[in-house]
């Protein structure tokens, strides 16, 4: 594995009673430590490659393209609760069975009352020499099987509509979520984004007076430690604001789904 040149130039300086060996024993652990880190990296990206490709074979690219930084949703945020809310299959299905389900309730109330037919009959015997006219009227009437029907399938529409109601809430409820999170995890990834800018520039600083002797290595070390837990967090950050713009739009079927100008 290679060695990092600027422990290898602290150990030469060492050996020229330049440097204190402290300061090499300092900067080894360092470098052990940035070796750990990178091979947990690397074993985390090699599983979630191994799951995607699993899962979708040949999805994965070779190499993983450089992530841009996360832009707000074109629609204000406000308004992608009632555009989810409006969108949501999970709602219009509920409202068609509910809907069904009293059609159902409706008729089955409609058969416990009498329902009366009319009718003509005619009849013709002995070759035509016996014939006539009959009216006859049939009145059913409505008995305690038809009552339990009907009892039955008004409950079934009440269930219905309590199912619905639920669905309703809970879709609302998520996408109200939904915006919020997606509010703090750009406000969240704005901040961090500014973390690490200032972190970057002050380990510039603090890398410039070391060079110049006005420094030690521990200040070095601690403000490249720094500037790298900004940039792990910037990184962090800026993956959850875009999956959570990602899940706004797919809540709102904006992936598929587009009746916007």
């Amino acid at each position: 594995m290679r060695r990092n040149y600027e422990v290898v130039a602290l150990e030469r300086r060492v050996a020229l009673k330049d440097a204190a060996p402290m300061d090499v024993e300092v900067a080894r652990g360092a470098e052990a430590r940035a070796r750990a880190m990178l091979a947990q990296s690397m074993g985390a990206e090699r599983t979630a490659r191994a799951l995607l490709e699993a899962r979708f074979p040949g999805l994965a690219p070779e190499i993983a393209a450089p992530l841009p930084s996360p832009i707000a949703p074109f629609r204000p945020l406000e308004a992608w609760a009632d555009v989810i809310y409006q969108r949501s299959h999970e709602i219009m299905i509920a409202r068609a069975l509910a809907d069904r389900e009293q059609l159902l309730a409706r008729r089955a109330r409609q058969d416990r009352a009498p329902d009366p037919t009319i009718g003509i009959r005619t009849f013709n015997e002995r070759g035509g020499d016996e014939s006539g006219v009959g009216l006859f009227v049939s009145v059913p009437f409505s008995g305690p099987r038809r009552s339990a029907v009907a009892d039955r399938q008004v409950a079934t529409a009440s269930a219905a509509e309590a199912r619905y109601a639920l669905v309703a809430r809970d879709v609302r409820s998520t996408a109200t979520a939904d915006v919020i999170a997606t509010g703090a995890a750009l406000s969240g990834w704005a901040a961090a984004d500014q973390a690490l800018k200032a972190s970057e520039l002050a380990a510039s600083r603090i890398r410039r007076a070391y060079a110049l002797g006005e420094r030690d290595l521990s200040d070095r070390l601690l403000a490249e430690r720094q500037a790298f837990d900004a940039r792990r967090s910037e990184l962090s950050a800026r993956v959850a604001a875009h999956q959570a713009v990602l899940r706004l739009a797919l809540d709102a079927h904006e992936l598929w789904l587009a009746d916007e100008d």
